[in-house]
């Protein structure tokens, strides 16, 4: 009976030992959890923004494809004109959310999307300089073709940002019955083009060199609606579009 008791209490003891060496062991864990949550608080300023990025048509519903893909993405952040803050390769996720950290939530940020081919978009120093920008060389990119958009920092409930593209998309259509498009010859088509279209006129061929494109098919295209290709954005009134095609055998 003595030797059971004694047991007993050794068993307890030793419990009581492991119980308060796990606490010893887990305390520091804890600690260590605590100061690092109060790290990243203190880092944090507030001034995070969250926001979605969405290629947009020029009737404003959604595109997808090669031509609304972000390949890069650059806000310039803007307050009385001046370009204050430029925040370079910002990351887009596969459903283009983006986290930005400005320096502060004032103005507003216009931001350019796959913009390799803007001329002197690096030494843009106000919103003048950065609505005056020419895109020119091809009109898509192994980026992307060249989109923008702009976010209020005062709107902080709008959270969505739709990037219109700088260039126009020309698409042919052969799915009605006995259509067969061989070729397609696009003339007089302006080189270079503004990359800013929404607060800005598209650029006229006047102030461009006129280029001819030919688009010659191995197998005509018939029966489905076909992707040609980008120009820029132009106002050019001597712009001519030939189709080679046969409609019920005949050219």
């Amino acid at each position: 009976m003595i030797e059971t008791n004694q047991k007993r209490q050794m068993k307890n003891i030793f419990n009581n030992l492991v119980r308060t060496a796990i606490w010893i062991a887990l305390f520091p864990l804890a600690l260590t959890g605590c100061q690092t949550e109060k790290h990243m608080s203190e880092e944090w300023d507030g001034n995070e923004v969250r926001m979605r990025f969405a290629a947009t048509r020029l009737s404003g519903e959604t595109t997808s494809g090669d031509d609304a893909r972000i390949g890069s993405l650059t806000g310039f952040r803007i307050t009385e004109n001046a370009i204050v803050e430029v925040m370079e390769n910002l990351s887009v996720d596969d459903n283009g959310w983006c986290i930005l950290k400005p320096a502060e939530k004032k103005g507003v940020i216009y931001f350019v999307a796959n913009g390799s081919g803007a001329e002197r978009l690096t030494e843009a120093g106000t919103l003048d300089d950065l609505l005056a920008l020419e895109l020119s060389g091809s009109e898509m990119t192994p980026e992307g073709v060249a989109m923008t958009g702009k976010m209020d920092l005062s709107l902080t409930e709008n959270t969505e940002v739709g990037m219109k593209r700088s260039v126009a998309r020309i698409d042919i259509d052969a799915r009605s019955a006995g259509v067969e498009i061989k070729e397609i010859l696009i003339d007089n088509v302006a080189d270079r083009g503004m990359l800013w279209n929404e607060d800005t006129t598209p650029i006229s061929a006047e102030s461009a060199q006129n280029t001819e494109r030919v688009f010659s098919f191995e197998s005509p295209v018939s029966k489905e609606k076909q992707t040609v290709c980008y120009i820029y954005e132009q106002t050019n009134e001597n712009l001519n579009v030939l189709i080679r095609a046969d409609v019920e055998g005949a050219e």
